[in-house]
C-alpha cells in the first residue's frame, strides 16, 4: 500500500517469519476501496468483512484477511481500515504462523497491543 506516510512495526523476538505491522495513511482511497485494493493483491483466497474498527461501535472497519499457508511458510495477512480525515488509515499485518501455539499467541499478543495502543483525539 502506498500513497502516504507509512509506519512499520516489526517484532524482534522469537518467532517464524516475518511478524510486523505496517500503518499507512493514504488520500487516494477511503477505508473500503483501500482495502479492496490490498485485497487484490493478496489474491483469490482473499475474504472481506466489516466490524466495529478496534472496538468502537461508532466507526467501521474494513477487512481482508487471507487464510494461513499451511502447506509452506505459514504465511497470512491481514489488514484493517478506518475512514480518516478525508482519506484511509491502514494497518496490514503481515504473519507467519510456527505451528508452536504458546509462540505464535505469544507473536500475536504483541502485535494485537501495538494496534490496540493506538488512540484518536475527536
Amino acid at each position: 500500500m502506498t500513497g502516504g506516510p507509512v509506519t512499520t512495526f516489526v517484532y524482534t523476538g522469537e518467532c517464524a517469519g516475518t511478524n510486523m505491522i505496517t500503518v499507512t495513511y493514504t488520500v487516494d482511497n477511503d477505508a473500503e476501496g483501500a482495502i479492496k485494493a490490498l485485497g487484490e493483491a493478496y489474491g483469490d483466497d482473499a475474504s472481506y468483512s466489516e466490524a466495529p474498527f478496534l472496538g468502537n461501535e461508532d466507526i467501521t472497519g474494513y477487512w481482508v484477511t487471507t487464510p494461513v499457508d499451511t502447506e509452506g511458510s505459514g504465511s497470512y495477512m491481514t489488514a484493517v481500515a478506518r475512514d480518516y480525515m478525508d482519506g484511509a488509515l491502514v494497518f496490514e499485518l503481515t504473519g507467519h504462523m510456527s505451528g508452536d501455539e504458546m509462540l505464535d499467541i505469544e507473536v500475536s499478543d504483541y502485535l494485537a497491543d501495538i494496534i490496540d495502543s493506538v488512540q484518536f483525539v475527536n
